[in-house]
């Protein structure tokens, strides 16, 4: 079950690094990538603190299936969403509503 996790969360991690650069000019990559390592840095302890709470109610079994569950429901809304599949237009591409022929 964890290979399946671990393959799950770097399916996850390509998704949002692709969408991440069609969005961010290169110029500010750096800024937005340190801003999104410290948000999922300082969300380790409570994630933390939710796996204690959960493998305490929930047992080991019953906890890896959860995390299995959420993981799963975020690979497949990200691969089926058009949105995150999709690149960003540019800004001469959103006057026209059309991507320029390149």
């Amino acid at each position: 079950m964890l290979g399946a996790i671990s393959l799950q969360v770097a399916v996850l991690n390509v998704i949002q690094s692709r969408y991440l650069m069609s969005l961010v000019p290169h110029g500010r990559m750096g800024r937005v990538e340190g801003f999104l390592t410290f948000l999922g840095e300082g969300g380790t302890p409570l994630g933390y603190a939710l796996t204690g709470a959960a493998l305490d109610r929930l047992g080991a079994h019953g906890t890896l299936l959860a995390f299995e569950v959420v993981l799963l429901a975020l690979a497949v809304a990200a691969t089926v969403s058009r949105g995150l599949r999709a690149p960003a237009l540019t800004e001469a591409e959103e006057g026209t509503g059309q991507r320029l022929a390149s």
